[in-house]
Order: C-alpha cells, then structure tokens, then sequence
C-alpha cells in the first residue's frame, strides 16, 4: 500500500509538471510558426514577435507558479480557504490566470489579422509553411486552452464542482476548433471564392473575437473560485449569451449566405452552430428560471439544490448539527463545526 501510494504521488506530481511544460512549448511553438510567416513574408524587424512569445510564456510559467502555490498553502489549512470565500477577492482566485490569456490572446489576434489580410490568399499547398501548416497552429489554441484550464484549478475537489468546470469550458475547444475552420475560407486557392471587402473582414473578425473569448471562461471560473461558491445569475446569463451572439449566430449566418449565394460548400460545423444555439437558448431560459426561483440575482444557478444548500451553509454564521443529518453530502464542506458561543 505505501508503495502504491508513492508510486501516484509520483505520477501525479509528473503528470501536473508535464501539463505545464507542454501548455508554455505549444505556445511557443505556435508563436513560432506566425512569426516565421510574418518574417519570410515581410523581413525586417518581425523577429520581435518573438520577444512578445516570450513573454506570453513567462506569464503561463508565473500563472502556473501562483497556482501551485496557492493550492499547497490551502490543502491542509480550511480556515484560510473558507476565509477567501467569505470575504472574497475583488479580482477573483488566482486572475493571474486570464491575465496570462488575455495576453495571449492578445498576441496573437494581430498576427492571424495580418496572416489572413496579406498572406493567406498566396499560400500555396505545397510549401512547408502552406494553409494546412498555418491550420495546425491556429488549432494549437484549443489544447492550450484546455491544459491551462487544468494547469489553474485543484484536481482534488468534489465531483459537483468537477462538473460545473467541465460544464463551463467544454464548447469552448470546438469553437476554438469552429473558428480555424471558418478561417479556411479566406485560402483562395483552396475556396475558389473572391469575397466582397466586407465579408473577408467579418470572416477574419469573428473568429479572433473566439480566440479572446475563453479569457473570459477563466474570468468566470476565477470569480466563481474554480466551482467553490456561486455565481449570480447575470454574470452566466452574460456569459451565455455572448457564445450565442459572437460565435454561433454569426458564424451560421455567413455560412448561409455562402452556402446559398456563393455556392460554397458547406461545413459540418454548421450543424454544431444550429446544436449550440439551442442549447444556449435552454441555458438561459434555465438561467432566467432558477433566477425567479431562487430570489437572489440567480445565486446557485445551474447548481444541484444540495450544491446551492452547502454554499448558503460555507457563508452562513451559524450551523445546525441537523443539516448534516438530512445533507450527509455536506461532509466535504468547509464549515466550522467548533461550538460557537452566544453573547
């Protein structure tokens, strides 16, 4: 038994180590495959994106830091964690988190503007550095995003706030996914289509919108401490309604009026835009629902009734031994159970 404990401490600890290495390598990597399009299209002083990759990664490197830290010092120390939910933090838990993507994101939107305005049209299949190269690195977005988001939370935590995590980031590597795809248009020797001035920009803008969208993800995990406490209802109503207005709604219009007035092939991706509507739709009326229910700004949303009773107990004063009676999943709660004295 020992040895089979030392044996997943080990692996867990590599494992949590190897996520964060790769995460900082692929950005790496994918700055690299932009900036080397931009400097052989272009020369001269390009080569300062790459300092700017650096930079991107340093701040990867330092989230990750915060994060383990953070974690050490709360794991066996309750009264610190239940005192960062009760008093809260203005920023949220660890922001360094959609800081480092917002930079990110940042860095990279200038560049696939500049790729797909100048170059893209000329990319020729067979070059190294061709359309499907220039594919594959956008796509590098998706698995960052994904080992961020688990480079950022604690693996050890209740399977209620596993699924509010999951629930939240799971659409967002297939819009990710969506928004390179969609970018494939604008391959004109691929596509065969001269598009209006207009069209190719909306084309280029909506997907680099997708790229700085999932900043916003780590903007609500963090302020709702990665599942720990609930979220009012606006700011997920927000949330939701933005995936729907600035990803799926726009993307399914233009691939419309391709598909009818361009004749152009359409993408599976436009069933996934008509499934995520609607599925969007159903979470904001549950949203607005669970608001009226609830009473207080939508507290609790999109939470199990037992999730939403254990929140109100971590920020209550007061604790009745009988709510652990008729609430047994209580046990893993942050509560003080030490005998409070009455004045």
């Amino acid at each position: 038994m020992p040895c089979r404990k030392v044996c997943y401490q080990v692996c867990d600890t590599t494992r949590e180590v190897i996520t964060r290495i790769v995460s900082i390598l692929l950005v790496l990597l994918q700055g690299g495959i932009l900036d080397t399009l931009l400097y052989l299209h272009y020369g001269g002083n390009w080569f300062c994106w790459f300092v700017a990759d650096a930079v991107s990664a340093i701040l990867f490197a330092v989230a990750f830091v915060v994060a383990v830290e953070h974690y050490r010092k709360t794991k066996n120390n309750r009264r610190e964690s239940e005192s960062h939910l009760c008093h809260g933090r203005a920023l949220g838990l660890l922001p360094l988190g959609y800081v480092a993507w917002f930079t990110y994101s940042g860095l990279v939107v200038p560049r696939v503007v500049l790729i797909f305005k100048h170059i893209a049209a000329g990319l020729d299949e067979d070059d190294i550095l061709g359309p499907n190269f220039l594919k594959t690195a956008l796509a590098l977005t998706a698995p960052i995003f994904l080992l961020m988001v688990l480079s950022q939370h604690n693996k050890r935590q209740t399977l209620e706030r596993r699924h509010y995590i999951q629930t939240l980031v799971a659409a967002v590597p297939f819009d990710i996914l969506d928004s390179v795809e969609f970018l494939e248009i604008l391959f004109v020797q691929e596509s065969r289509l001269v598009l209006p001035f207009f069209l190719e920009n909306l084309i280029i803008a909506f997907p680099c919108i997708n790229f700085i969208i999932p900043g916003f993800c780590f903007v609500v995990l963090s302020h709702s401490f990665y599942g720990e406490r609930p979220l009012s209802g606006g700011f997920q109503f927000i949330y939701t309604l933005s995936h729907i207005l600035l990803v799926n709604v726009p993307f399914l219009a233009i691939r419309i009026y391709l598909w009818h007035l361009l004749s152009h092939d359409i993408s599976v991706f436009f069933i996934k835009n008509i499934m995520m509507i609607c599925l969007g739709v159903n979470d904001l009326y549950e949203i607005c629902g669970e608001s009226d229910d609830d009473g207080v700004d939508g507290a609790g949303a999109d939470m199990p009734p037992s999730r939403k009773f254990r929140d109100k107990l971590v920020f209550n004063d007061t604790y009745d031994p009988n709510d652990r009676v008729e609430y047994p999943d209580l046990r893993y709660a942050d509560l003080d159970l030490r005998p409070r004295r009455v004045y």
